[in-house]
């Protein structure tokens, strides 16, 4: 009898073989993300910044430590920062800090090797904490790429997750802002991407709840102004169990924990359910002239400086295609109340009496919002791809020049724009002057700026407006 064939050689899967994919992603991210090789950011991050350090040192949530070198020569602490009940505290929430702890242990670790001292700032004017912030920003920034680039394909989007993901990341703020340093942007935005992955199919178990109880009760300690975003998340868990109760609690009692602990804080600290934010609302009241709804919302939308539509053009095609895409959004609930959740969104933005966020780089503001604009571009695109070939150039190119701005920004900014001839706090017309705009100072001045500095930790020096102010 001839001899059976043999039966070909099959190797055994790695049961890790799915890591691969998102771990090349994030490592792509977070080198390209450092490439610019320093911390952008003001005094409004300081707080996040140092916070981490203070509790790895056994301070707790409190900033004591640095109370004298945060003081101006007049004794005068900066904005961000408040005295309460014996302590210096945060005014912005502290939960961005407490994400970053993590993230920055094992660099203290290695600082506490390598440069015993290294967090007294008299030492080094702060370029070991710019370093260290800088990288966990761009660890958490990268994160969200993946997360974004799972919930893609998981939507129904995997043939085209990769190249949305990577314009929808590089271009936006979650490039030039939210990567550069610990605002509380790239965790919220981290944290609603987190929340919309595990229960957007409807389909739940414990850990699932848990974990979406848990972020969605974090992107309101990040960002107060994101309840808007996390209260259709809460809706759709409800709806999707209501018959079952017990399973709610896996979802409610992380969430629940998280918000009653952050209105102790704000309560306790500042008397208020907002927090330091009451305090520096108060403040901006005071000292710079207030805007109207329609000054607000076409200034946060398309102002020369700091319009979405401006320094993020694709998100003006990815809306203008909603009509197309609007009945497969629908086949996910919770993703189409995301981008009607957008509508109250702006109009908090557009109220905001500092609507361009202050000293920044274009619209800073809507990046919590990113994740949810890169959805819509999915779909927008896709339809573009097999319906309409002058839409899929249009986005081609918003995406072509979004990603420039990004770059312009990411590389170029700070720029003598926001103070020079005047400031644009006292002067907000200057927001949509054509001939002068952030862009084109950063490009200008940027071209020119010194590019070699002497060491890599010089190179972490503090890059915008810094402390104290």
């Amino acid at each position: 009898m001839p001899e059976a064939p043999e039966a070909p050689l099959v190797l055994p899967l790695s049961p890790y073989r799915h890591l691969w994919a998102p771990s090349f992603l994030f490592l792509a991210f977070f080198v390209i993300f450092s490439a610019n090789a320093r911390k952008i950011g003001n005094a409004d991050t300081l707080p996040a910044m140092v916070l981490p350090v203070a509790i790895l040192r056994g301070d707790g949530p409190f900033l004591d430590r640095w109370s004298d070198d945060l003081q101006n020569e007049s004794a005068v602490l900066p904005n961000s920062v408040s005295r309460s009940r014996g302590h210096v505290v945060s005014r912005f929430p502290i939960a961005p800090a407490l994400l970053a702890v993590p993230l920055y242990w094992p660099q203290v670790l290695v600082l506490d090797l390598l440069k015993p001292g290294w967090d007294r700032p008299s030492v080094n004017t702060w370029a070991f904490f710019n370093l260290v912030e800088k990288n966990s920003a761009a660890v958490i920034a990268s994160l969200v790429g993946v997360v974004l680039y799972s919930l893609l394909r998981k939507i129904g989007l995997s043939n085209i997750a990769l190249p949305i993901v990577l314009a929808g990341m590089f271009g936006s703020s979650l490039w030039s802002s939210a990567s550069q340093s610990l605002w509380p942007h790239g965790p919220a935005a981290l944290t609603l991407s987190l929340g919309l992955i595990l229960v957007v199919d409807g389909t739940f178990n414990r850990r699932k709840l848990f974990g979406a109880g848990t972020a969605t009760g974090l992107l309101i300690a990040f960002n107060l102004a994101d309840v808007l975003f996390a209260v259709p998340i809460v809706i759709w868990v409800t709806q999707v169990l209501k018959s079952q109760r017990a399973q709610l609690l896996w979802f409610y009692v992380p969430f629940a924990t998280i918000v009653v602990t952050l209105i102790a804080w704000n309560l306790y600290y500042f008397g208020s359910l907002l927090g330091g934010l009451s305090e520096l609302d108060e403040r901006s009241l005071n000292l710079i002239p207030g805007s109207g709804f329609l000054e607000g919302l076409a200034g946060t939308l398309i102002s020369p400086s700091r319009g979405l539509f401006i320094f993020t053009p694709w998100i003006a095609v990815a809306l203008s295609t909603l009509p197309f895409t609007w009945r497969r959004i629908g086949e996910h609930p919770l993703l189409s109340w995301m981008v009607l959740a957008l509508v109250p969104y702006a109009y908090f933005r557009a109220n905001d009496p500092i609507w361009w966020g202050g000293q920044s780089f274009g619209s800073r503001v809507w990046t919590d919002a990113v994740p949810v604009l890169i959805v819509i571009l999915g779909f927008g695109f896709d339809w573009a791809w097999n319906r309409s070939i002058p839409v899929l150039l249009a986005f081609l190119a918003t995406i072509s020049i979004a990603v420039s701005i990004q770059v312009i920004g990411t590389f170029y900014y700070p720029s003598t724009w926001y103070d020079a001839p005047n400031s644009v706090e006292s002067h907000t017309g200057r927001f949509w002057d054509i001939s002068d705009h952030e862009i084109g100072r950063c490009l200008e001045e940027g071209m020119h700026r010194p590019k070699a500095l002497s060491s890599l930790w010089g190179r972490f020096a503090p890059v915008g407006p810094q402390l104290p102010q």
